[in-house]
């Protein structure tokens, strides 16, 4: 089942509608300059990108789950077992994610290197990242590496709201409620989040753009632990709601 659900998910036609619609986003919100991370800084400092992430990433196994019917699921299901079955959707759902933003995030660098003419690494924004964290001290004496760095991320923050999406199937079997949840999540969050001063609750601060990159590591350790946290509670709810069907036949 892993290798079924990673084919139907990242080769995906959604997958590409998914990748050019949030690269779209991206140049949308983005300031045309010669430094590639001064563009990119700029676009996710603004919020476009962040909030079609939830919604770009999320097509792909929202697309496969509705192909699939009750018929089709239960065979599967019968045939792989539920830790294939269950493994496989949470892994094609994360990696799909991962694929769209990360495909995203190389169509808008070549899009901003070809346009703008004498595009190249610098340092960015100032603000962006501080040089008294030792990683972006280190960094920063490499634009490239600090650049590839923060496309890394980047990919890691898609992987975040697909898992999001299949727990919320393990409740219903309404896509398009699995398709809008992420994006009313991340809102509510981050909401509620700069509301209490919870700036550690907050998606926004996976793309490390706020106070979380003065964080250990530069915040990298902090999303990383926040996106395995995720993706484990909702890979638990889509576990248990798998083992509920076979119960129940």
């Amino acid at each position: 089942m892993v290798r079924f659900y990673l084919k139907n998910t990242v080769l995906s036609p959604a997958t590409l509608v998914g990748m050019l619609g949030l690269w779209l986003g991206m140049l949308a919100g983005t300031f045309f300059t010669e430094d590639l991370l001064y563009c990119y800084e700029y676009t996710i400092g603004l919020g476009v990108a962040g909030f079609f992430l939830p919604v770009a990433t999320v097509l792909p196994i929202c697309l496969l789950e509705r192909q699939m019917n009750a018929g089709i699921r239960d065979l599967c299901l019968a045939r792989s077992g539920r830790r294939s079955f269950s493994f496989g959707a949470v892994l094609g759902a994360v990696v799909s994610g991962m694929a769209v933003a990360l495909g995203a995030f190389v169509l808008f660098t070549v899009f901003c290197a070809v346009y703008t003419p004498g595009a190249h690494f610098g340092g960015g924004m100032t603000e962006f990242f501080s040089s008294k964290i030792p990683i972006y001290a280190a960094l920063n004496a490499h634009p490239a590496l600090l650049y590839l760095t923060m496309g890394g991320v980047f990919a890691l923050n898609g992987s975040l709201w697909p898992a999001v999406s299949l727990a919320c199937l393990s409740f219903t079997s309404n896509q398009y409620l699995a398709l809008a949840a992420p994006f009313v999540l991340r809102v509510a969050m981050s909401y509620f989040a700069q509301s209490f001063q919870l700036f550690f609750l907050d998606p926004a601060q996976l793309l490390l753009k706020g106070v979380m990159s003065l964080t250990f590591g530069g915040g990298i350790p902090y999303a990383l632990l926040y996106c395995a946290t995720v993706i484990l509670l909702c890979g638990l709810a889509w576990s248990m709601s798998v083992t509920r069907r076979l119960r129940h036949g």
